[in-house]
C-alpha cells in the first residue's frame, strides 16, 4: 500500500521501529541483571592445529622431513581455517561463556624466499594462517561491536621444517593458547601471567630428520588470572598438557598444582583465596581405561588427571552419568586428518574426554555450602548442520561449556 506525502503511517512505523531496537538494545541488558547470584559460564576450546605432526616429528632422514613437512603445510591449508573460524566464532557466541580458554591457536608462517629450506636458521615470518587473528575477526564482525577481547595469549612450541614441493621453502608453526573475556563491564581480569611448563616437564624429540643437533622442545604452558565475573571472583588457569608423552604429561598437571620449588602451582586452590577452576584440553581423564581398554598407555593417561584430583580439584563440565555409569558427553576427536568426516558416522569418532573443567573441591563429592556446584554443561561442535557449510567440523574436538554456581554470602 501507497501512502500520501503526509500520511501519518510512516511515522507510526518509524516510532515503532525506534521502539524496537530500543528493546532489542535492553533485552540483553535486563539479561546481564537478572542473571542469578554466583553465575559464571566458562567455556574450553581446542582449536585443532588443522595437521597432525607426529610423521613430521618421526620422519628418519631429511628427505623423509621435508616430504611430511609438505603434507602437513598442504593438510592445514585443506583444512581449511578461515571457514572454521567461522563456525568457531557461532559457537562462542551462542555460547555466550564469560571466560573461554583456547588451545591450538596457532600461527603458521611460511618462507619461500632466499635462502629458504633452511629450516629454522632463517626463521620463516610471512603469515600463511594466524589463527587467532582469524576467530577474532569473525568473532567481532557482527553488529553491535566487539563481543570479546583477548586477554592473555601464551606461545608454545615454536617449529619449523624444510618443505620439499617446488621452490625450496620452510613451514613454520607456532603454537598458542589464548584467554578470552566476554567485553561487558559485568566481566573484569587482574593479575593475569602466564609461563610454559619448565624444560625438564616437556617432550623433547631429538635428530628430526636424521639431522645431528636438530632438536624440539614441544613446548606447553598455562595462563593464570584472577577474575571478577558478575561479583565473583576466581582463579582461572586454561592450559594445554603433552599429548604424547606421558611422563612429561604428569609432570606438567604436577606442576599446575606442587608448583617448582618454593612456588606453588597457579591452579593449586591453597595458592589463592579464590576459588580455582582450570580448564583445557588435558589429554587426561578418570575414564580411558572404561572407555578405551586397559593397557599400560591408557592407564598412564588417568594419572595427571589423578594428580589433579589430589591437589583438591573436581570435575565440573558435563551432566551427569549414563547407563553405564561413564561421562553422558565425550569431547574427543573426530579421526579423519582433515576433519571431513561426514555425520553421523564420524560421530561415533567422538568416545572419551579431555576436555575439562575442573573446580577446586576439598570434600571431593561430599555436598556442602561451599561447592561450586555445576548447573549445566554441554558440548558444541557436533552439530551436522555446522558441518554441512564448509564439509569440515570446526575442530577435532568439542568445545566443552560448563554453568557454575558459586558460592553467595
Amino acid at each position: 500500500m501507497t501512502y500520501p506525502k503526509h500520511a501519518t503511517r510512516p511515522r507510526v512505523a518509524t516510532i515503532a521501529l525506534i521502539a524496537a531496537g530500543v528493546a532489542v538494545f535492553i533485552a540483553p541488558l535486563a539479561a546481564e541483571a537478572a542473571r542469578p547470584e554466583g553465575r559464571v559460564k566458562v567455556m574450553a576450546r581446542n582449536l585443532y592445529l588443522g595437521a597432525d605432526l607426529t610423521p613430521a616429528l618421526e620422519a628418519g632422514d631429511p628427505f623423509a622431513l621435508a616430504f611430511a613437512a609438505q603434507q602437513i603445510w598442504n593438510n592445514v591449508h585443506t583444512t581449511d581455517f578461515p571457514n572454521r573460524a567461522k563456525l568457531l566464532a557461532k559457537e562462542i557466541r551462542d555460547a555466550k561463556p564469560d571466560l573461554v580458554g583456547l588451545q591450538e591457536v596457532a600461527l603458521w608462517r611460511g618462507d619461500f624466499e632466499a635462502p629458504a629450506g633452511d629450516g629454522p636458521q632463517t626463521p620463516a615470518e610471512t603469515v600463511a594462517f594466524d589463527f587467532l587473528d582469524l576467530l577474532m575477526d569473525r568473532l567481532n564482525k557482527r553488529r553491535g561491536g566487539p563481543k570479546y577481547r583477548i586477554v592473555r595469549q601464551q606461545k608454545e612450541a615454536d617449529i619449523e621444517a624444510p618443505l620439499s614441493a617446488g621452490n625450496p621453502g620452510d613451514g613454520r608453526l607456532t603454537m598458542r593458547d589464548v584467554v578470552l573475556k566476554r567485553r561487558t563491564s559485568k566481566v573484569k581480569t587482574m593479575f593475569d601471567y602466564s609461563q610454559r611448563f619448565e624444560k625438564e616437564s616437556s617432550l623433547v624429540v631429538e635428530d628430526i630428520g636424521g639431522v645431528a643437533g636438530f632438536d624440539v622442545t614441544v613446548w606447553r604452558g598455562f595462563i593464570a588470572m584472577d577474575a571478577k565475573v558478575h561479583g565473583t571472583k576466581l582463579r582461572f588457569v586454561n592450559t594445554h598438557l603433552e599429548a604424547f608423552d606421558n611422563d612429561a604429561k604428569l609432570a606438567q598437571a604436577e606442576e599446575l598444582v606442587a608448583g617448582l620449588p618454593n612456588e606453588i602451582g597457579p591452579a593449586n586452590p591453597a595458592g589463592t583465596d579464590n576459588p580455582v577452576v582450570l580448564m583445557g584440553d588435558l589429554n587426561s581423564d578418570d575414564e580411558i581405561v572404561e572407555t578405551l581398554g586397559d593397557t599400560p598407555q591408557h592407564q598412564a593417561d588417568e594419572l595427571p588427571y589423578a594428580a589433579l584430583v589430589a591437589a583438591g580439584l573436581e570435575e565440573r563440565s558435563y551432566d551427569g552419568l549414563n547407563t553405564d555409569g561413564l561421562d553422558d558427553q565425550f569431547s574427543c576427536c573426530f579421526s579423519a586428518e582433515l576433519i571431513n568426516g561426514a555425520p553421523p558416522a564420524a560421530l561415533d569418532d567422538i568416545d572419551h574426554t579431555v576436555d575439562h573443567v575442573m573446580v577446586s573441591d576439598d570434600n571431593h563429592g561430599v555436598d556442602d555450602p561451599d561447592d561450586i556446584d555445576l548447573m549445566r554443561s554441554f558440548a558444541t561442535g557436533d552439530d551436522p548442520t555446522q558441518f554441512a557449510r564448509f564439509n569440515r567440523w570446526a575442530s577435532d574436538h568439542l568445545g566443552v561449556v560448563s554453568v557454575l554456581q558459586f558460592p553467595t554470602p
